[in-house]
């Protein structure tokens, strides 16, 4: 599917519509599957077809989809090193969550989400309260992120309770596959 669909938008010349084609798989495997590998292999490849399109005003998309595929990388990196190097996993994380629209790359509560899973398989149920309490400062709800016996025994080993999942700001959601199949429409109608 996604060989004809390059060949389609190829012969079409329509690089910038094959590069959103990419950038939108790209959110799909992270807000569905949480796959970051894959999400970073399709950021790359948007990014490719974006430096090859002839349009103006792709210079800007293209930072903004390198900055992305860079902060899915170093997640990814940091995802990996875990186990091995957590200091530095966590010092990745920590980063990753003071960059600037951090949020159109990630799932920002995924990286907290691994900061908290390794505190509190290493007992450090201080530091793993003290994130979750710093999801709850930005809105994050938990269960999508974390485990709730998880919460509860950290909660429990603090002595506090289980924080209430705060009510969601209105956040900005990537678009559905229709939506982007209307765009594309558009996109060729023009």
């Amino acid at each position: 599917m996604a060989w004809t669909t390059v060949q389609f938008y190829s012969k079409a010349k329509a690089l910038e519509q094959l590069s959103g084609f990419f950038d939108a798989c790209a959110q799909v495997e992270i807000d569905d599957y949480r796959d970051y590998e894959k999400a970073l292999a399709a950021l790359k490849e948007a990014y490719e077809w974006l430096t090859k399109a002839r349009s103006s005003g792709k210079d800007g998309k293209a930072e903004q989809l390198r900055l992305r595929v860079q902060h899915v990388e170093n997640f990814v990196n940091a995802r990996k090193m875990v186990k091995t190097d957590p200091e530095t996993t966590v010092k990745m994380c920590f980063e990753l969550l003071d960059q600037p629209e951090v949020e159109t790359a990630l799932r920002v509560g995924d990286v907290y989400a691994l900061m908290v899973e390794w505190f509190h398989s290493q007992g450090q149920y201080e530091q793993a309260y003290d994130l979750i309490t710093k999801m709850v400062a930005r809105q994050i709800v938990l269960a999508p992120y974390l485990d709730a016996e998880m919460v509860q025994a950290i909660c429990g080993s603090m002595g506090v309770p289980v924080p209430q999942d705060p009510t969601p700001a209105a956040t900005q959601r990537a678009p559905d596959a229709d939506e982007v199949e209307d765009q594309i429409d558009e996109d060729f109608d023009d």
